[in-house]
Parts: structure tokens; C-alpha cells; sequence
């Protein structure tokens, strides 16, 4: 704040809030902070908010071409935000993970996404720490269906092995930051007996011992917790009636207790999964596509049946890539795969909510002269005739198609694109799209007038026309001026 030269009822008044906020911020008298005002502090001061709730990572902000990557990027992640507030987000940590250089960041990250509201569960594994442990102790073991075949004498070294990246994790939790924005840097987490289990028993006559199965998870404990800010700390090992100890699939824990608490997300980190999956990052699929890929990677499988038992979004992530947890969860393109039962990316016709998306994607092609201007009222009587490429609330791209019935035909045009996502085949979709919509009329000709595009839609089997070529009523609009050139495009059955 001195460095800019700001008093606090300076910056209070640009933050919107009382000078006495401003003074129990600076003293640590505050474990909380409304998001918007983390942010607004943040874009004040010119500091990364993870800074300032933590003190850890970078003091300033990583954006190096001025200020409009970080401004863009506070725009999208505000709506976020706001829409992550108070949901269940349970996040699954490989024990390769806790023990990588990436875990200090992916603890900042976690840190801030519950200072920001959002309530965690974690579950760890222990599958690489306990391979090296049974190593040591002269151990053979064997998996069968992914399950770890546990007989009692490994119990032991099972619970080294767990507890060694239990304690891991919570202390890293447990470290604080003397130049953190709260004065309760360390972030509460807990855990404990919340997990009853019962043994796998023996399938196709290979007994798994004491290879468990999750029987009950003891949710109401869990969102007692969550309710005050602390996170849960889930680790791959559960308890019978009887007291006896099985061993966890901890991928299968995380996938259960998402589905238990009814999770918005359930959150994989992993190693790179791209070739795997023939994906590039970031990507969506579909839960149907989803299904038809669970045998490329054990953790797809996951999270379809969670998808598909009820939880929001299932996403794929790589813990190597830094900051990945803030990128898939705060902001509309994401780091990693995302599978859902909604649509996240979605063509369908355009309503008048849509309109200021409309706008945004047509008025620079109308101030540099490519489109006609169009105004907003011109949009509303006209919306019909559009449809548009959503994005999770974000409008990708536009076409509208005018149908001349008469002639048969139909005008396609305002075929457009968000420039931040040209060049990535969304004005292929929306044509094949709008293709289809002439079909289903019963069209026999799809005609566009265009002054810059031409070869984009020779490509795509449009030909040279005329004015002649046109519905009459068309004909009488044709502006002479502006010389469009028109192109058709005959319409299969």
C-alpha cells in the first residue's frame, strides 16, 4: 500500500469497503476475505492474490504484456468464483504428487480455492510409497483388477506407508507465511475414522485378503467440517465393525465420496495423460465419449460412474503443469480433460440472452468494414434466424440463416467467431450446422454475399454466383455500393 502511495481510506474507498476493513487486513485480524475483494485488493496493489493469502509463489503478477492478460484473467475467474462458492469439490492426490517439487504450488493453490469458498475434500494414495515400503521389508505382491492383493502380515507397512503421506500433507498444510494477507495462515484440515469398509473377499477365486471395499463414508462428520472452512483429509485405508483394517483403492475412494456428498467436481491429479487418451489439453468429452475411452486410462473410468452417478464435472488433470488447479477451475477453457453429462460447449439457436454475445463477436468485424452494422434492434427482431456456439455461458461464434421459401433457398450470414478462438474450426461447426438447418426446410441452395471470405467458402464447395442468382425479394436489397461478392452452394438431399 505505501509503495503506492495509497492511504486506507484510499484503498477502502476503491475496494468498496470501510477503512477498518482495510486496517484488520493489514493486522491479521481477518481468516477470511470476501473473493471480490481479494481480487479488487489484488488488481490494486498489483500482486497475485495466491500472495497474498499465502505468501507463497510470485509477489507480482505473472502477465508480462501489461495489464490486459491480468484483467482478462480476473474476468473470467471472477463468474467462477462466485458460481464455486460453498460447493464440494473433492480432489484425489497421488502420492507421486505429495512428493514431487509441484506440491508446493498445488498446496498454495488448494489454500486459496478454500480461502475463495470452496469446500475440499482430499484423497491421497500411497500405491508408489507403499511399493518402496513392502520392497524394503522383502515383500512379493501382486495386483489383480487394479487391486493391491493385501494379506495381514502387510498391514503393518500398509499403515507406514499411508501415515507417511498423511503427515506429509498436513504439514505442508501446516506451514505458515508471516507476509500472509490472514492471520491464520495454515489451513485447517482434518481426518479420522470417517471411512467404514468391508473386504473385497474372493472373485473369480483370487482372495484379496484384506483389499477392501468403501461401505460407508460418515458424511455428515465430513460437511460438519467443510462448513467451517477446514478441509477433510481422506487416506486409502478403512475400518470394519470388528475393527479389522482393509486396504483402499484410493482412486475408488475419491470417485465414492464424490458420488456420497453429492461433489460438484471430483478432481484427478495424475501424471500426462494426453497420449493416453489421443487428447490434446485442454479437452472435453461428453459422457458418452467418455464411456467409450475408460479402457485408454484407469481414472477416465472413475469419472464417468461418478458423472454418471450424479457429480457436476469430473476433470483429468497434470500436476506437473504449474497453476493447473486454478486454470480448470477458474477459467472457461480449463488446463486438463473435463468429462460431463451437460453440455459445456454446445451449437444451439440463439435467444435474446445471447445478444450481447452477438455484439461483442460482430462489432469488430462491422467497425473494420468485413460485416454490415447491425443494431441491437435490427438483433432482437432477427434472433430467430441466429444460432451460436455457447461455452459455458461464453458466445464462441454466430450465424444466422434467412430462408427465402419461395426460391428455396436460404441467406447465410453474420457466419462469425470470437477472436480469441479463430482458427480453431468453430466456423466449419456453425456452417455444417447451418447446412443442416436449410435441409431440415427443405432447401435446395444456400447463398452468402461477402466481400473478404471468399476462398475460405471456395474451399468448402461454394461457387461464383451473381445478383441474378439471388430471390427476388433479395435481388431489390443487393447493395451495388458495396459489391459483395455472391456465392452459392447447391444442397444435397
Amino acid at each position: 500500500r505505501h509503495q503506492h502511495s495509497l492511504s486506507q481510506a484510499m484503498l477502502a474507498s476503491q475496494i468498496g469497503v470501510s477503512r477498518v476493513t482495510v486496517s484488520q487486513w493489514e493486522n491479521g485480524e481477518v481468516t477470511h476475505i470476501r473473493p471480490e475483494n481479494l481480487f479488487a485488493l489484488a488488481n490494486i496493489l498489483k500482486v497475485n492474490p495466491e500472495w497474498l493469502v499465502t505468501g507463497n509463489g510470485e509477489r507480482s503478477r505473472r502477465a508480462t504484456a501489461g495489464s490486459g492478460e491480468t484483467t482478462e484473467a480476473l474476468r473470467q475467474a471472477l463468474p467462477y468464483i462466485h458460481l464455486h462458492q460453498n460447493k464440494v469439490f473433492v480432489v484425489h492426490l497421488p502420492d507421486t504428487a505429495v512428493f514431487s517439487d509441484a506440491f508446493h504450488n498445488i498446496v498454495n493453490d488448494l489454500t486459496l480455492l478454500s480461502t475463495l469458498g470452496i469446500q475440499l475434500v482430499l484423497v491421497h494414495g500411497a500405491r508408489q510409497t507403499l511399493d518402496r515400503t513392502l520392497k524394503k521389508a522383502g515383500f512379493e505382491y501382486n495386483f489383480d483388477q487394479g487391486r493391491r492383493i493385501t494379506t495381514q502380515a502387510m498391514l503393518p507397512h500398509i499403515q507406514q506407508a499411508v501415515g507417511a503421506v498423511k503427515l506429509e500433507i498436513e504439514a505442508r498444510f501446516s506451514m505458515g507465511s508471516a507476509t500472509s494477507l490472514m492471520q491464520h495462515p495454515r489451513q485447517r484440515i482434518m481426518s479420522g475414522n470417517l471411512i467404514a469398509a468391508q473386504p473385497v473377499g474372493i472373485l473369480d477365486g483370487v482372495d484379496y485378503g484384506h483389499a477392501g471395499r468403501v461401505r460407508r463414508i460418515d458424511i455428515q462428520a465430513i460437511r460438519q467440517h467443510l462448513q467451517t472452512r477446514t478441509m477433510v483429509l481422506l487416506s486409502p485405508v478403512g475400518y470394519s465393525a470388528t475393527g479389522e483394517v482393509f486396504n483402499l483403492a484410493s482412486t475408488e475412494l475419491a470417485q465414492e465420496a464424490a458420488i456420497q456428498l453429492k461433489a460438484d467436481k471430483l478432481i484427478y491429479l495424475s501424471e500426462p495423460f494426453s497420449s493416453a487418451l489421443g487428447l490434446q489439453p485442454p479437452a472435453f468429452l461428453p459422457l458418452s465419449e467418455a464411456r467409450a475411452k475408460i479402457q485408454d486410462h484407469e481414472l477416465l473410468g472413475c469419472l464417468v460412474q461418478a458423472v454418471a452417478n450424479g457429480v457436476h464435472r469430473g476433470h483429468l488433470l497434470d500436476y506437473q503443469l504449474d497453476g493447473c488447479l486454478l486454470c480448470e477451475i477458474l477459467t472457461r477453457d480449463g488446463s486438463g480433460l473435463m468429462v460431463s453429462s451437460d453440455p459445456y460447449e454446445d451449437i444451439r439457436p440463439a435467444t435474446h440472452e445471447d445478444i450481447a454475445g452477438i455484439m461483442d463477436i460482430l462489432r469488430p468485424l462491422e467497425q473494420s468494414g468485413v460485416l454490415i452494422p447491425r443494431s441491437r434492434e435490427r438483433l432482437e427482431q432477427d434472433i430467430h434466424h441466429f444460432s451460436v456456439i455457447d461455452r459455458d455461458g461464453l458466445i464462441l461464434g454466430c450465424a444466422a440463416l434467412y430462408p427465402y421459401v419461395e426460391s428455396a433457398s436460404a441467406e447465410l450470414a453474420c457466419l462469425a467467431t470470437h477472436p480469441a478462438y479463430r482458427r480453431q474450426g468453430y466456423g466449419e461447426i456453425l456452417l455444417n450446422y447451418s447446412l443442416k438447418q436449410a435441409k431440415k426446410l427443405r432447401l435446395k441452395q444456400v447463398f452468402i454475399l461477402t466481400t473478404q471470405s471468399m476462398h475460405w467458402f471456395l474451399e468448402r464447395g461454394f461457387h461464383y454466383g451473381s445478383p441474378d442468382d439471388l430471390p427476388k425479394d433479395r435481388q431489390g436489397l443487393y447493395n451495388w455500393q458495396r459489391h459483395s461478392r455472391i456465392m452459392t452452394l447447391p444442397l444435397g438431399k
